[in-house]
């Protein structure tokens, strides 16, 4: 009976059930590749927005709103905390290029 326990690993687990779980781990990995990898990248590129464009664009939807308090500018917090930004200076065309080329690759390998 030395066939039996070839099928298992180290005597405890079948290995169809060794292949399953290893085939289970994989998937989850490339799942979540596939997700962290939208948000790495919102991580890795400098914002362009500036606080001058924020407060422009708010006044600009108060005086839409309400066009009588376009005399009165709006002021910005003074609690506005300091966001990191990234290294890279990637439009969106880029970023669009560079998850592309992963789900690209990502399509050929499956």
């Amino acid at each position: 009976m030395p066939g039996i326990e070839i099928n298992k690993i180290m005597g405890m687990i079948p290995a169809r059930w060794a292949l399953a779980l290893m085939c289970c781990l994989g998937s989850m990995n490339i799942y979540m590749v596939r997700i962290n990898l939208n948000v790495a990248v919102v991580a890795m590129v400098k914002s362009n927005t500036t606080a001058q464009d924020v407060q422009a664009e708010c006044l600009a939807n108060d005086t839409d709103t309400n066009p009588s308090n376009s005399s009165q500018p709006l002021k910005l917090s003074e609690n506005i905390t300091k966001v990191q930004e990234g290294e890279f200076e990637w439009d969106e065309a880029m970023q669009g290029v560079l998850i592309g080329s992963f789900y690209y690759g990502y399509l050929v390998t499956q």
